[in-house]
């Protein structure tokens, strides 16, 4: 009976569950805390919107939610399922950008006494709200082009690209595990590909929400916590590119101040 064998399943998951091996116990464990610090950082800048808009409190708020449950799914080995909820943070990052660029452009627009809005403040407001990600983030690419971010945020699409894979059931032409087992066993070889590519995502994220706390003007980091940052982003991101975000965030952004 399907009753009985689920019984004896949900035993055998119990011991699977008791015995089951983690990162924090694993032979990548130093590998692991590194991305745990990396990940902690974010988290700190992300915390830094509790008291701004609700865009970016309601942005910033989904994304830490989804940076620590993903963290938490590449410490149990469930690195698919990880990628989606790193898919879902990518997403929350940028439209903390979009928003607080929106920001800068009204601060821009009421320091030359402009305040009514725009067709530039009508566009940014409508992606904010899409549930269109293509257009949204194509229309950020774009819009960030000649910005001091333009490489951060191609590098943070090539990854999101990555990782949609694994959500859009249609693209996967291989067959994937479905027991617990097989779902959470890697080489040695894979795991360290997967800790690799989600370095380099919390790098790139980290520079652009650096990026967005320097565009405001809300927040500055103390000169230890500044080089902690520079040096855990140095494989994918040089000191001068920080140094630059933090000395001018505003390099080649575009603000219309036309009042239509």
């Amino acid at each position: 009976m399907i009753r009985n064998n689920g019984l004896e399943d949900y035993n055998q998951f119990k011991t699977f569950s008791s015995k089951q091996p983690t990162m924090t116990e694993g032979n990548h464990e130093s590998t692991f805390k590194e991305l745990y610090l990396n990940h902690y950082f974010l988290y700190n800048l992300l915390s830094q919107y509790e008291n701004s808009s609700s865009d970016l409190r309601r942005f910033s708020s989904i994304a830490k939610r989804d940076l620590i449950s993903a963290l938490d799914l590449i410490n149990m080995n469930h690195f698919e399922s990880a990628y989606k909820d790193y898919r879902s943070f990518i997403e929350s990052c940028l439209r903390i950008v979009a928003a607080t660029f929106r920001g800068y452009v009204i601060d821009q627009r009421h320091s030359k006494g402009i305040y009514s809005s725009s067709t530039q403040l009508k566009k940014i407001r409508s992606l904010i709200d899409t549930n269109s990600v293509g257009k949204f983030t194509s229309w950020i690419i774009e819009a960030f082009s000649n910005s001091i971010i333009n490489e951060d945020l191609l590098q943070i699409n090539k990854l999101y690209s990555y990782f949609s894979g694994y959500v859009h059931t249609n693209n996967i032409s291989h067959t994937v595990s479905s027991d617990l087992a097989s779902l959470t066993t890697h080489s040695s070889d894979t795991t360290l590909g997967v800790l690799n590519n989600i370095k380099k995502l919390i790098a790139f994220c980290t520079s652009i929400i650096y990026f967005s706390t320097r565009l405001s003007l809300t927040y500055k980091l103390g000169q230890q916590d500044f080089y902690f940052m520079v040096s855990f982003l140095k494989d994918f991101i040089p000191e001068e590119h920080i140094i630059d975000i933090n000395n001018s965030p505003t390099t080649g952004l575009y603000v219309d101040f036309d009042d239509k």
